[in-house]
């Protein structure tokens, strides 16, 4: 979902020399399956083909599957994957992503077998693609693909309302101006105070003279636009939270190279510096995810990467207080790019997993993941 990552990965493919036995853009899904076994799905591109592939842990060992391409499609890139169980109790994948003109597409698993959609439509930002599904108060599953695009820098939506698919056009914060633009996309859904279901997309924002953090909140249709401010702003990565009955919002993201975080507490807002891993370095990407663990105690982690030392760090809520960890890195060479994050609970170990999804310098699947005991890296090579 973040533009710059694309030419950090350029970068690093030309210094290894390995522009092709590559992979780019992880997005991972993960759930318990109907055997109590931890499931873990990596959506990647395959750059050698362009393929859709995804690595796949069953709770036990990783193997590679290639997902091929839809008719007339040359690659894929993968924005965002999401998974459900429906109302007939059959588990569903989605993944969303942009075909190699840059136009919206999307490989899906419906309980029987995979199928692609081509939705068309212009063509979009292919860094900028997010997704949230929710289930209704009447119980139709929801599913809104969000998007910018990549002439106008335009607020684009695909949405599936129980019955169809449906395109919605938001366009831009009037804050912008006329020489602004969207660019990388991150979302959140919940319940909010009234009871309906919230969706708060946030993007970072040029306005033709600095990178600002934006913000669409929806129940239905275009939403209503918030500019956040911010200065040079990117990397954003959204978390929310309900704790004594408040619900927080904290969207980190870089902002003069420095982390920092927008957050709602108490239905206000503010920004909040929470520095840098190794002093006077620079920040680079960020990548968080939040979870209530198995004691019932609130977890925040913020991985992050900085321009020395080819290391990833931690920010992590401790209970009491954040505190910087610092993740050591995967390989010698150590620098990768395209973090993300999630978290799943393992009814049978008793604990909860967190992963931290990445691309190394060799252009390999790599992840840190908490074990239940400790942080351990991996890598899981390519397809």
């Amino acid at each position: 979902m973040r533009l710059h990552r694309i030419l950090i990965a350029t970068l690093l493919l030309l210094a290894t020399g390995d522009a092709f036995a590559t992979v780019a853009a992880p997005t991972p899904v993960s759930y318990i399956d109907s055997n109590g076994m931890r499931r873990v799905w990596v959506f990647v591109k395959n750059n050698s083909n362009g393929h859709l592939a995804v690595n796949r842990f069953n709770g036990l060992t990783w193997d590679w599957v290639d997902m091929g391409l839809a008719p007339g499609m040359t690659s894929f890139r993968p924005g965002k994957a999401l998974t459900y169980i429906d109302s007939s109790g059959i588990r569903r994948i989605y993944v969303f992503g942009v075909d190699q003109e840059n136009k919206l597409a999307l490989r899906y698993y419906n309980g029987s077998g995979w199928y692609w959609k081509k939705f068309g439509g212009v063509a979009l930002n292919p860094a900028s693609i997010s997704a949230v599904t929710y289930v209704t108060s009447n119980g139709t599953q929801i599913l809104r693909a969000f998007a910018t695009t990549a002439e106008k820098g335009e607020f684009v939506a695909q949405y599936w309302n129980g019955a169809e698919w449906i395109w919605i056009f938001a366009g831009k914060p009037p804050s912008l101006g006329e020489q602004g633009r969207l660019e990388d996309t991150d979302a959140i859904t919940y319940v909010d105070s009234a009871g309906d279901h919230r969706m708060d997309v946030f993007f970072t924002a040029f306005d033709g003279a600095e990178f600002r953090l934006a913000e669409n909140s929806s129940t239905y249709g275009a939403g209503e636009w918030m500019d956040h401010g911010g200065v040079g702003v990117a990397e954003i990565s959204p978390i929310t939270f309900t704790e004594n009955h408040d619900r927080k919002i904290y969207v980190y993201a870089r902002s003069s190279d420095t982390l920092r975080s927008r957050r709602r507490v108490g239905g206000d807002w503010s920004w909040v510096n929470s520095g840098l891993p190794v002093p006077d370095s620079q920040l680079w990407e960020t990548a968080a995810t939040t979870y209530v663990d198995l004691s019932g105690a609130r977890q925040i982690h913020v991985f992050v990467t900085v321009n020395t030392g080819g290391r990833v760090y931690r920010r992590s809520w401790n209970g009491s207080s954040f505190e910087w960890i610092n993740q050591n890195k995967p390989d010698a060479y150590g620098v990768v790019n395209s973090l993300t994050a999630l978290s799943v609970a393992d009814p049978a170990t008793g604990h909860e997993f967190v992963y931290l999804f990445a691309v190394n310098a060799y252009g390999s699947l790599v992840f840190n993941y908490w074990s239940g005991a400790n942080w351990v890296w991996a890598n899981n090579g390519q397809p």
